[in-house]
């Protein structure tokens, strides 16, 4: 059958960004793919200073039935207005959406053609992924099945979902057009409160296969060496968890709530004492009174008041213990 004649079953989502080292090898993971439907990817380039476009423009003169560039003139990321989410979204035609950041990459040829036909013939399921391996690029190390191997907590309904805030390895998954957000919403990450959603309506399943390598960077939007931008990221999915939790009110019982506020402020703590960010210790504080924890709101309290220099080089001490940077 000629491919222009099959079903576009499948479009995969690449935003991609200076990613001239590892572009190739995503893209590779793409056009290896062994399914009896067509499907696309997306390649969105977000103006690159490198040689990124110039490997995409090769690609999709070579595959131009599934690379199809977008080339950005302007960096649209840095504009923080939700224009990259609009753009993919006007551009996704797929019964199923996939994903795949540019220093990603795909190692199974047969992962779309599984996922597809698992979603066919189960439809109650809104989205399914596959375990993962991370490959540290620093220390060029790959540390496989990471999902399997208990490397990263599972989820296994909305509600623990959130109290994790989990992390699913976007990079393995395919999930319904339905559930394409409709609209970008200004959030530190855009998949978490994509995968609350999907939880909310529907069934997710966990293909116990390896089919992706994630590459961890040492620096990117969720982990960094700065403790300002970390205090930044973790406390924007915290902002997700209070925005879901309201979202979803009748389907989240008060001890998930509690647990993610306690969670989410034991964790933020620390870091927004060092950063002197008051407001945010305030919050806390209140929160720990409102909720009647009186032990750790005194404690946390003086330790702010009577001692804040001090706890301030402490917190950046133990920071750096872990290798990074202030």
């Amino acid at each position: 059958m000629d491919q222009d004649q099959r079903p576009l079953m499948v479009t995969i989502q690449c935003i991609t960004y200076n990613h001239e080292k590892y572009i190739r090898q995503c893209l590779e993971g793409f056009v290896m793919q062994k399914t009896n439907f067509r499907f696309e990817a997306i390649v969105h380039d977000d103006a690159s200073t490198d040689g990124t476009a110039d490997i995409i423009r090769e690609y999709a003169k070579q595959y131009p039935d599934i690379i199809k560039p977008i080339f950005e003139t302007e960096n649209q990321y840095s504009k923080h207005d939700g224009t990259i989410g609009k753009i993919i979204r006007q551009n996704t035609f797929g019964k199923y959406v996939a994903m795949c950041e540019g220093d990603d990459y795909w190692i199974d040829p047969l992962k779309l053609q599984k996922q597809v036909d698992f979603l066919e013939s189960h439809p109650a399921y809104g989205l399914v992924y596959t375990d993962v391996n991370f490959y540290f690029q620093n220390k060029d190390v790959m540390k496989c099945n990471y999902i399997s191997s208990g490397k990263l907590k599972q989820s296994h309904d909305l509600e623990e979902h959130l109290i994790n805030a989990g992390y699913m390895a976007p990079c393995t998954w395919v999930y319904r057009k339905d559930f394409l957000p409709k609209k970008s919403h200004q959030y530190v990450d855009g998949t978490f409160p994509l995968a609350l959603d999907i939880w909310a309506q529907s069934k997710v399943y966990f293909f116990n296969e390896t089919t992706t390598v994630y590459r961890h960077l040492s620096e990117s939007a969720s982990h960094s060496r700065s403790l300002q931008k970390g205090f930044y990221f973790t406390n924007g999915v915290f902002q997700i968890q209070k925005d879901y939790i309201k979202k979803y009110r009748s389907l989240i019982s008060e001890t998930t709530e509690e647990k993610v506020y306690l969670s989410a402020y034991c964790r933020l703590l620390p870091a927004a004492i060092a950063l002197k960010n008051g407001a945010f210790v305030k919050e806390a504080l209140m929160y720990f009174k409102d909720k009647h924890i009186p032990y750790k709101m005194k404690l946390i309290s003086s330790i702010y008041k009577l001692a804040p220099l001090p706890m301030t080089l402490l917190f950046r001490f133990l920071y750096r213990m872990k290798g990074k940077d202030v």
